[in-house]
């Protein structure tokens, strides 16, 4: 009787320095003792490291706002209510084609300033409202042009308290 070779291969014998496999049929590299970690112990200091940024991240966004007042509060500096401020938003919104975050925020920073008055607010709040669509600068760089006549801001800036 002939024995026929197998098409299996055989596996040679794992030494020391190959991967073993471990439990339920992970790879697993050989365990060192020395300076690094195991891979278990690494799992844990990434999760601390991840649990400090995120806390870190939590006190930064809180403690690095600006405090921004509300249209109630802004709206006597221009003698209006704050109901007329909101639907100024909205019609300068419609009649430049800025978003109504834009429109807000004109509205808003022109108010805080109390440089405009009733009677000129909704003309300067379009005008900024139109400069930060078409020429691409913030609602404040906007504001500030309209109020001052420059594009940057000065150390007697209007909106200095904004």
């Amino acid at each position: 009787m002939v024995r026929r070779r197998s098409s299996r291969k055989t596996r040679p014998a794992p030494s020391a320095d190959r991967r073993e496999r471990g439990p339920k049929h992970c790879l697993t590299m050989p365990h060192r003792h020395g300076f690094f970690a195991g891979p278990e112990e690494m799992k844990h200091v990434f999760s601390v490291a991840a649990l400090g940024l995120a806390l870190l991240f939590v006190v930064v966004f809180f403690t690095g706002r600006i405090d921004a007042k509300h249209l109630t509060s802004v709206a006597p500096r221009v003698g209006m209510h704050p109901d007329d401020l909101d639907a100024m938003v909205a019609r300068i919104s419609l009649e430049t084609g800025a978003t109504i975050g834009t429109s807000r925020r004109v509205v808003y920073l022109l108010a805080c300033s109390g440089v405009p008055t009733r009677s000129t607010m909704e003309a300067q709040a379009r005008q900024a409202a139109d400069i930060t669509e078409k020429q691409r600068l913030t609602a404040r760089e906007a504001a500030v042009f309209v109020l001052s006549g420059k594009p940057s801001e000065g150390a007697q800036s209007p909106l200095r308290d904004c």
